[in-house]
């Protein structure tokens, strides 16, 4: 007799005893777990627990990927500034030379 967290996943096993209290006993029986009767385990906390592993893994990603982006766009702001400063001198330097 095995406890079932320990069953492999799409096997089908046969219950042979019901542990814990009478009224988890009681709910138990009334979702179909009665002595006797065939389980068969569907997923395993195991899987469970890599599936919010990958999932806080994509959301990292994403999350270093979007504070890439933002650094990227401080940089493309920061020139674009300095653009508008190189033109202003332009502009200023083109009517020096209109007015000689």
């Amino acid at each position: 007799m095995m406890p079932l967290t320990l069953a492999e996943v799409g096997e089908e096993n046969i219950i042979k005893k019901i542990g814990g209290k009478q009224e988890v006993k009681a709910h138990l029986e009334t979702l179909g777990f009665v002595v006797g009767g065939a389980v068969t385990v569907v997923s395993s906390i195991g899987s469970i627990t890599k599936a919010i592993d990958d999932g806080a893994a994509g959301i990292t990603g994403a999350a270093d990927s979007t504070q890439s982006l933002a650094a990227d766009m401080a940089d493309i702001s920061n020139r674009m500034d300095m653009n508008q400063e190189i033109v202003e001198e332009l502009q200023k330097q083109t009517k020096i030379f209109a007015n000689l």
